[in-house]
């Protein structure tokens, strides 16, 4: 992966380069104070590093201001538009969501395989989707989601407390019910729950043969904002555990 962008991330430290020699040239005796990273691309961590690597010593700060990705875009727009108006949302191109186990829907989910969840209920995989094409995005939109693990109580969660589901996406102007050809993977989410207390899981009884089992709750938040997704796991509204996305 990296030595597709660093042929990228090369020519825009060249190009960075060549701005501050040109600053300086033209103000003499004078320190470049700053570089400001926008559009599309500034949103790359990695970018940022690197210029950040390349000019510590050139320059006092390398900043990557609010909004930095639609800089360029709001410029275009604002350039012909009057100075009072501003973006305050966008749309989305595609749905997103994941799949999982639901409780089914007699009419809807006739003829789906199923399965019978330890707590008697019968469910069946379908989609969720928690962003809809088209849909409008505040500047910041924070999504939360529950999600439920069952183990046998005599699990080794100090070890074993990791989970991983996919997020998926699609283009279709409907997002189906259930998984299709048009339904993607986005990206891999894992969350690492190893750390987290332990003393508000809940103790519960199979509905078949009443054998006790742990039922381990916690939610996936996902920050959608400046046009990045940020991950992280909460339970009761506390952050826990160490959430990675890879795409």
């Amino acid at each position: 992966m990296k030595r597709i962008f660093d042929p990228v991330v090369d020519s825009i430290l060249e190009a960075i380069n060549e701005q501050v020699n040109a600053v300086r040239s033209k103000r003499p005796g004078r320190p470049v104070t700053g570089i400001f990273l926008v559009g599309g691309f500034s949103a790359s961590n990695y970018l940022l590093n690197r210029v950040r690597s390349r000019f510590q010593q050139e320059v006092r700060q390398v900043y990557r201001p609010d909004k930095a990705w639609e800089s360029i875009v709001r410029g275009a727009a604002l350039s012909k538009l009057s100075s009072e108006v501003q973006i305050t949302s966008r749309s989305a191109l595609r749905h997103y969501g994941y799949n999982a186990w639901y409780p089914i829907d007699r009419i809807l989910d006739a003829g789906r395989p199923t399965r019978t969840d330890r707590d008697g209920s019968v469910r069946c995989i379908q989609m969720t989707w928690f962003v809809s094409k088209g849909q409008e995005l505040d500047t910041a939109r924070r999504i939360t989601h529950p999600f439920y693990q069952d183990f046998s109580t005599d699990y080794d969660f100090a070890r074993n407390l990791i989970f991983s589901c996919e997020l998926l996406e699609c283009e279709e102007n409907k997002g189906p019910r259930y998984k299709t050809d048009a339904v993607t993977i986005n990206c891999q989410v894992t969350v690492d729950l190893r750390n987290m207390d332990h003393s508000g899981w809940e103790r519960k009884y199979d509905a078949v043969d009443g054998v006790p089992y742990i039922r381990v709750w916690y939610d996936l938040v996902v920050e959608v904002d400046n046009a990045l997704m940020k991950w992280s796991a909460e339970v009761k509204g506390k952050e826990v555990g160490v959430v990675d996305v890879r795409y």
